[in-house]
C-alpha cells in the first residue's frame, strides 16, 4: 500500500497593479508609505510626526494637481518660519508625493480619522477612511 502525499498549494500574495500585496488596511498601507523615513528616525515624537505628515500628504495627493500646490503653500504658511525648515519640509513633502504616485496611484482611499499608539517601542496605527471616486 502506497501513500501519497498532496503537495500542499502555497498561497501566492496577491499583487496589485503596483507589484504591492493587495487587499492591505489603509493603515499597513500608510505605514510602508513612509517607511523609508520613519526607518532613519531614533525618536518617538519625530516618527509619531512623520506618521501624522505622511497621511496629511497621502491625503493632498489624491487632491488634483492644481490643488495640490494650494495645499503645500498653505501648510508652509500655518507651520514653516524657517527658509531652512521650508526646505527640507519641501524635500519631504515631494518625496512623498512621488512615492505616492508612483507606487500607491491606485489606491484613492481618504483618511477621515486616525489614532497613534505606541507599545513597547512599536506604533500601532487605526485608521477610518473613506473610498474616493475617481475623477
Amino acid at each position: 500500500m502506497s501513500v501519497i502525499k498532496k503537495k500542499k498549494k502555497k498561497k501566492k500574495k496577491r499583487l496589485n497593479k503596483n507589484n504591492l500585496p493587495s487587499a492591505n488596511k489603509l493603515s499597513a498601507v500608510i505605514l510602508e508609505f513612509v517607511k523609508p523615513l520613519s526607518e532613519r528616525i531614533d525618536n518617538d515624537e519625530m516618527n509619531k510626526s512623520m506618521i501624522q505628515f505622511g497621511i496629511l500628504v497621502w491625503n493632498i495627493s489624491l487632491f488634483p494637481m492644481e490643488d495640490r500646490e494650494k495645499q503645500k503653500d498653505s501648510i508652509i504658511k500655518r507651520l514653516v518660519k524657517d527658509k531652512q525648515i521650508e526646505d527640507e519640509f519641501n524635500e519631504i513633502y515631494d518625496y512623498l508625493i512621488s512615492r505616492k504616485d508612483s507606487l500607491f496611484k491606485n489606491d484613492r482611499r481618504f483618511v477621515v480619522d486616525y489614532v497613534i499608539t505606541e507599545q513597547e517601542n512599536i506604533f500601532n496605527l487605526t485608521i477610518g477612511s473613506t473610498k474616493l471616486i475617481n475623477e
